[in-house]
């Protein structure tokens, strides 16, 4: 498919390559059947633009509907969460399981049939039950469009092709971060979010061994800070370099 881009990030569409992988954590009531359990059990969701539904209807990318704001979502099955049980509650945020994947970000001036089109790197939420959810925001992982031949990506934005940002040098020396492949920086995140889903399923285990209320991260959206999936997480803005690579690093 020939990829088609709004402000520099590839459109999400459904003949595109867009993910989104392990969105962490999707808190749900899980057995062991009363009087042990149910458990709340951190699960990882990841799903896929292929299983995009209620698109657009009159302009397509590759022949197949685009995603639109607030209207299309992604319906992958498995999403993750399957060993979860509706009969115990399912997810402490939204009361399902195996729900739907919605954008909860787009971009601010490119609309197709009056709706704002969602992109790379746009930030979305899993298992809904409806298009409203306070689980954490996970990005769609896509492509942006590669710098132009000849560009010096050392001393120029692969983006905007203006000087570097602050982000993208380091705070120390003043110096571009090196890049990395595009696949090397979203698995690291993926990799860090697994490595934490251990700590905070213990923390579960003892909170619900000793009766007491779950913490704010696992039944609202709280702020990175407070939620363990984000310790030790460097922040970065994520740039896509020439030839699908990025500035930054973890």
């Amino acid at each position: 498919m020939k990829e088609v881009y709004a402000n520099g990030h590839e459109i999400a569409a459904q003949a595109g390559g867009g993910k989104v992988t392990a969105a962490f954590p999707d808190v749900c009531l899980s057995p062991p059947a009363p009087p042990a359990g149910p458990i709340p059990v951190p699960y990882p969701n990841s799903s896929f633009s292929k299983d995009m539904k209620n698109g657009s209807k009159s302009v397509m990318i590759g022949g197949k509907p685009v995603m639109l704001r607030d209207q299309s979502y992604y319906a992958t099955s498995p999403l993750g969460d399957e060993a979860a049980t509706r009969n115990f509650g399912a997810g402490v945020i939204t009361h399902t399981i195996t729900g739907k994947t919605y954008f909860n970000s787009w971009s601010m001036d490119v609309q197709f049939e009056g709706k704002n089109v969602p992109r790379h790197v746009d930030l979305t939420t899993s298992n809904h039950g409806s298009n409203s959810n306070e689980s954490v925001p996970i990005p769609n992982l896509s492509q942006s469009s590669a710098a132009s031949g000849g560009q010096a990506t050392r001393d120029a934005c692969p983006c905007c092709a203006g000087p570097l940002h602050e982000n993208q040098k380091n705070p120390e020396t003043g110096e571009p971060y090196d890049t990395i492949p595009e696949a090397d920086f979203y698995q690291g995140i993926a990799g860090h979010y697994m490595k934490r889903r251990s700590e905070m399923q213990k923390l579960l285990n003892e909170l619900a061994a000793s009766n007491k209320p779950l913490p704010g991260w696992a039944t609202e959206l709280a702020s990175n800070d407070k939620n363990p999936a984000y310790r030790s997480l460097t922040k970065s803005d994520v740039i896509i370099a020439k030839g699908g690579r990025l500035r930054g690093g973890l």
